[in-house]
């Protein structure tokens, strides 16, 4: 009996699990121009630029109803966010095994 209560509880964590991981995504932010990254989701506090055509690690994405702001990782591990600026978000699905964050915040 405590062997089936084991199988049953193992088999929902697992399904549940797969449900949650595959609402989740891996986004990256690829520049169409230079844009600034900032500190803080404001635009203050300039850390870094992304160049034309460089691809960047997105983490979260700030909710602003008529816009999103890109929280994202730069090359040298610095955290901030992209608030203006042409740049685009790529989608690839969390089965996708490779590295990076999963974030489930971005539109």
């Amino acid at each position: 009996m405590e062997f089936k209560k084991i199988l049953i509880f193992v088999v929902i964590a697992l399904g549940a699990s797969m449900m949650g991981f595959s609402f989740g995504k891996r986004i990256v932010l690829i520049a169409d121009e230079d844009v600034q990254v900032s500190l803080l989701p404001n635009g203050d506090n300039a850390i870094g630029m992304i160049s034309a055509g460089r691809k960047v690690e997105v983490l979260e994405c700030e909710d602003l109803k008529h816009y999103i702001i890109p929280k994202v990782r730069l090359s040298n591990g610095r955290e901030g966010y992209v608030l203006v600026g042409k740049f685009h978000l790529v989608r690839h699905s969390a089965w996708e095994f490779s590295s990076g964050a999963l974030s489930f915040s971005c539109r």
